[in-house]
């Protein structure tokens, strides 16, 4: 019988199919270092500028990342240092974030980092005006006057400035807030998401329309222990609660002095 030279090529085309089946990844391995990027490679690419809105600067605020969920999470909250002020801008040196990254042990070292020589960080703001000062203190006026008839004629605040994005609201402790003259002085706190961020010094003018005006009809009485006269008067001023006017009486047309006690009522001074 006439035996048939053996394919050497059939043999190891069918060693290498049946290898590969029994090592599937033995291929992609092979061909690992042929200059193409790895899938579970990371690159951090940083923007030139970029917008935050918190105290500190956190990498993945200013930075694009490519890797899988639970590094890109942990490599985004890698700290770069305080944020600047509301409305301010702060560069960072390349060195140093470069730093701050390999600083982190955990990262591998063929990690790939685009970053421009400097970056520039601008922090968010949110514009806390004099009117809104204003509402809030015209709030704390009508509290304090109740139904008294006042006009905020002059009305100034010192120290305001641009402050964080958040729930803005404003408290006040001050209690004699307007003297006899009408003078308005008071500190206003900035409160912004439960924390106190500012203080800021409000001053104004406050005219009130007095509570008996010249030539007002009023009640005025004289009173003592066991006795309570009363009779009508013509008021010669202007008077506020507790102020001394000069009140003619009807009856007698004598002058006599009196203590404004409410509206259209006076108490004769002895």
């Amino acid at each position: 019988m006439k035996i048939r030279p053996i394919n050497v090529h059939i043999i190891v085309s069918l060693f290498i199919t049946s290898f590969l089946a029994v090592y599937p990844g033995f291929l992609p391995d092979l061909f690992a270092d042929d200059g193409r990027k790895s899938e579970n490679s990371i690159e951090i690419t940083l923007q030139e500028t970029s917008l935050v809105g918190s105290s500190h600067i956190f990498l993945g605020d200013i930075a694009d990342i490519r890797a899988d969920e639970f590094l890109k999470e942990t490599i985004g909250k890698i700290d770069l240092g305080a944020s600047p002020k509301p409305d301010k801008i702060r560069s960072i040196d390349k060195r140093k974030i470069l730093s701050a990254i390999q600083a982190e042990r955990y990262l591998p070292k063929d990690i790939v980092i685009n970053c421009p020589d400097r970056i520039y960080v601008k922090r968010l703001f949110r514009e806390t005006s004099v009117q809104d000062i204003q509402d809030y203190v015209e709030k704390r006026l009508s509290d304090i006057f109740k139904n008294t008839e006042y006009k905020l004629i002059t009305f100034n605040v010192k120290g305001l400035e641009p402050y964080p994005p958040g729930n803005t609201t404003f408290f006040s402790d001050s209690e004699a807030m307007v003297d006899k003259n009408g003078k308005l002085s008071l500190f206003v706190d900035i409160i912004i998401d439960g924390e106190k961020i500012d203080r800021v010094s409000v001053s104004g003018l406050i005219a009130r329309p007095p509570l008996i005006q010249k030539g007002d009809i009023v009640s005025l009485f004289a009173r003592n222990d066991t006795l309570l006269i009363v009779t009508t008067g013509v008021c010669q001023e202007d008077g506020f609660e507790n102020d001394v006017i000069k009140v003619e009486t009807v009856n007698s047309g004598k002058i006599i002095r009196g203590i404004v006690k409410e509206k259209s009522k006076v108490e004769v001074i002895y």
